[in-house]
């Protein structure tokens, strides 16, 4: 701030600093002219500390003059945060929607909204904005011409996105598997698994991956799942999976592998998390390490895939779910007990069980969840949630799949799951909570936890998890988020601009109408209690 504003604005009238604040405007505006923009965002700082409409509402003399003067000044400002380097889209985004308060038809700051919107990437939101503008003031050449190079942008970038992601959904070959023994891999997998053990790269070194040619994308990953950002983390586990297999890494890439898959079940995609599992249980190439020792080695990440394998079998089975689980579950027990198969042994269920039993306090969380997936299969009146409750209970356990602290929240998840399967909501909501908690952007909690909302009719609550989810997805997957949404604010008929904002997924616009109740909603909990006090609070259903 220069020097002097501060006694002028704790001691000049009101009209005193509507003057000043016109002066410094003409003195910003002469230094951007003269491209010092840094002098210029003085300026205009300056005016935004001397000009305020708040609380002064009913002095019309001031607000005649002071609501032209800040609605300017913020629009200069965010222009220059739009120029300089590195590019401020975010503050530029924040000054057009306070400008937008004072002058709701505004088309300047419907422009530059728009213009702060396509920097952050946000293209549906930014073409929303640009068709408002155009309607204000239709011959405004510089609006239409941005808002046609959006659309061929967006039309360009749905092309690619098609092409970029086609092995995500439209099965094509192209995996490194090709080059190995074609009988031996369809000896111990169907022909549905062999399709889903290609297509794991999505970009396969066209240079389109961002993170291709990043020193350690693993680590990049990881920052980008612990952020919520995970559209970047799809990219940056492609990339740990293409260098490690250019190194011939097989202990890395398979493990890269897995946690690709993880990340898919994390976001509620279970059919590609399939994909990456599948890509584990191939099998192993020549000189590949069978330490069963090593956390890192082949044997123990495809015991790890098995186990998750069977989780995403639940919902995405073509077959017969039982049959298509037990099997995976089958052959994870195996590999568990490092037992060979015999046909005088007792079934599956009581396998697992008496291993349970043995085994005591001792036991860990992925007997647990293997134990608690046949229960399930058996209807809504097993005791599978006593058995996830146990799983929450287990000793701690890093070198087993659910047993780390990293898949804690995962498990609360699966419990609030069971629990919303038997209409058990409220009790689910508070397992949902403990897993947001622990993973705040998680998104597959935030989701099943606006479904068990809108069960209990809480829609407003219902609504905001799913617009926090949809900020953390990749874009690519939102499709089948916005109608959950879409329902959720249709319960909410006070709220028409809700509907609107949803209808044109303007996720902006949704977060703005939401304010402080998404982040209420969300906001993760600070004291942690023992996983028996919170079973206690939620209550069991008897069996």
């Amino acid at each position: 701030m220069p020097e002097g504003s501060e006694e002028e604005v704790k001691e000049g009238s009101l009209l005193q600093r509507v003057e000043q604040a016109e002066n410094a405007r003409e003195e910003g505006n002469a230094a951007f002219k003269s491209t010092d923009l840094k002098t210029a965002r003085q300026h205009y700082e300056r005016i935004l500390t001397l000009v305020r409409i708040e609380g002064h509402e009913d002095d019309v003399d001031y607000c005649a003059r002071a609501r032209p003067c800040r609605t300017s000044t913020l629009l200069n400002l965010a222009l220059c945060c739009l120029r300089e380097e590195p590019v401020e889209a975010f503050r530029a985004l924040e000054l057009c929607e306070e400008a937008l308060d004072i002058e709701p038809e505004n088309p300047k700051a419907m422009y530059r909204k728009a213009k702060a919107l396509i920097e952050l990437d946000e293209l549906q939101e930014a073409e929303w904005e640009l068709v408002r503008a155009c309607k204000l003031v239709p011959k405004d050449v510089a609006i239409r011409k941005d808002l046609e190079q959006l659309r061929n942008r967006q039309r360009d970038g749905k092309a690619k996105e098609k092409a970029t992601f086609k092995g995500l959904f439209d099965k094509s070959p192209g995996f490194a598997s090709d080059d190995r023994p074609a009988d031996a891999m369809k000896s111990r997998f169907s022909e549905r698994d062999m399709e889903d053990m290609k297509d794991l790269y999505f970009h396969d070194g066209d240079g389109e991956n961002p993170y291709e040619a990043a020193e350690d994308p693993h680590r990049l990953a990881l920052e980008f799942q612990a952020t919520g950002r995970f559209g970047d983390a799809v990219l940056a586990w492609e990339a740990s999976l293409a260098q490690s297999a250019s190194r011939k890494d097989w202990a890395d890439h398979f493990t890269y592998c897995l946690d690709f898959g993880r990340l898919f079940m994390d976001v509620n995609m279970d059919r590609l998390a399939l994909r990456c599992f599948n890509k584990v249980l191939e099998p192993p190439q020549a000189g590949q390490a069978e330490n069963e020792d090593d956390p890192a080695s082949p044997a123990l990440v495809r015991r790890y895939a098995l186990l998750l394998k069977a989780i995403c079998l639940l919902n995405e089975a073509e077959g017969d779910p039982t049959a298509e689980v037990s099997a995976c579950l089958e052959l994870w027990l195996r590999a568990e007990r490092q037992a060979s198969d015999s046909e005088d042994q007792p079934p599956l269920q009581a396998r697992i069980e008496q291993w349970r039993e043995a085994a005591g306090t001792t036991a860990g969380a992925d007997s647990a969840v293997a134990l608690g997936l046949l229960l399930l299969l058996q209807g809504p009146n097993s005791a599978a949630p006593h058995v996830f409750a146990e799983a929450l209970k287990a000793p701690e356990d890093c070198t087993s799949c659910f047993g780390g602290p990293a898949r804690y929240a995962a498990r609360w998840n699966m419990f609030g799951a069971v629990l919303a399967n038997r209409e058990l909501y409220k009790g689910a909501l508070e397992a949902y909570r403990q897993a947001l908690g622990r993973q705040p952007s998680y998104p597959r909690a935030l989701m099943n936890s606006a479904i068990a909302h809108s069960e209990v009719g809480e829609h407003r609550q219902a609504v905001a998890c799913y617009a926090f989810a949809l900020g953390k997805i990749p874009i690519w997957s939102t499709d089948s988020v916005w109608p959950l949404l879409k329902k959720a604010v249709s319960n909410l008929a006070d709220i028409v601009d809700l509907a609107e904002a949803a209808d044109a997924k303007n996720l902006t616009k949704v977060r703005q109408i939401l304010g402080p109740e998404l982040t209420k909603e969300v906001e993760p909990f600070v004291t942690f209690e023992a996983p028996e006090e919170v079973l206690a609070r939620i209550g069991l259903p008897t069996v």
